[in-house]
């Protein structure tokens, strides 16, 4: 899709960046055991916040992604569950917004890790109208190291601002593979941390990390012991920079935070809930 159409109005480009980090499949549990053992996720929290948040709804990759991109539900989205969705109707994702106010002026990046649950190949994926709206969008599967992509994004965006959605794979995948809180899923939380610090890191070096609202959450839990994520999977958490978030109760309000630290305001279709 063409963004930059002769005769649009975009919004002055914003003088400040956002990178949204979705660390997938880490239990609220997971990470407040090892928290003491951790460098870079305490060390965000401590120049902001660390909450709880909630997942309404079923708590899959595919849905809760949906409602943390969009800020919507299955109603609007027709995201249900991993196993049940359509590609996200056209113009409800942050990315999408975001284009549609500023234009080429703003870098859009959308690196993620699952290209069997995010996928953005083709118009039947449930994030293809997303990835449209992007400068960069790639999907890596694991066991692809995704850091690398991350950071060869984030140095191909000049000057200009950017919005950039990060993802990674590895603790769901150890979840999956050894159970919630097994030393596999505590290794792989510990590498992540690791990575992140290596997307910070960039961000110093670019002399951009002062002026880069962070937002770190993830999509799901898992229930102690499971291979699986039902009862107890709802209970996530968010550790952001943004000096302005409140104490929240969902997931789903973190789009409409953060569209409203851009400026754009949405009224069709009606957001079901506002900001943090």
């Amino acid at each position: 899709m063409l963004w930059a159409l002769f005769g649009c109005t975009y919004a002055e480009k914003p003088t400040f960046d956002v990178l949204v980090v979705s660390i997938d499949g880490t239990p609220r549990a997971l990470l407040d055991e090892e928290w003491a053992t951790l460098e870079v996720l305490p060390a965000i929290a401590a120049e902001g916040s660390h909450q709880n948040l909630i997942v309404q709804g079923v708590t899959d990759t595919v849905a809760s992604h949906a409602r943390m991109l969009t800020g919507f539900g299955p109603e609007i989205t027709g995201v249900t569950s991993a196993r049940h969705f359509g590609t996200i109707p056209e113009g409800l994702s942050i990315p999408e917004r975001l284009r549609a106010r500023f234009g080429p002026d703003l870098r859009i990046l959308f690196e993620v890790n699952k290209p069997y649950m995010l996928g953005i190949e083709d118009d039947t994926q449930a994030f293809w109208h997303l990835a449209q709206a992007c400068d960069v969008a790639a999907n890596h599967a694991m066991p692809v190291d995704v850091t690398p992509h991350m950071l060869d994004a984030l140095a191909g965006v000049g000057e200009a601002p950017f919005f950039a959605f990060f993802h990674w794979a590895a603790v769901d995948e150890a979840g999956h593979q050894f159970d919630e809180g097994s030393a596999e899923q505590r290794a792989a939380l510990h590498e992540v941390d690791a990575n992140l610090g290596q997307v910070r890191d960039a961000l110093v070096a670019m002399g951009r990390w002062e002026r880069t609202l962070v937002y770190v959450t993830t999509d799901h839990g898992f229930p102690p012991g499971g291979h699986s994520h039902y009862e107890g999977a709802e209970a996530v958490w968010l550790i952001t920079t943004d000096p302005e978030v409140g104490l929240g109760n969902y997931l789903d309000q973190l789009p409409w935070t953060i569209l409203d630290r851009y400026g754009v305001t949405v009224t069709e279709p009606a957001p079901p809930l506002g900001g943090l």
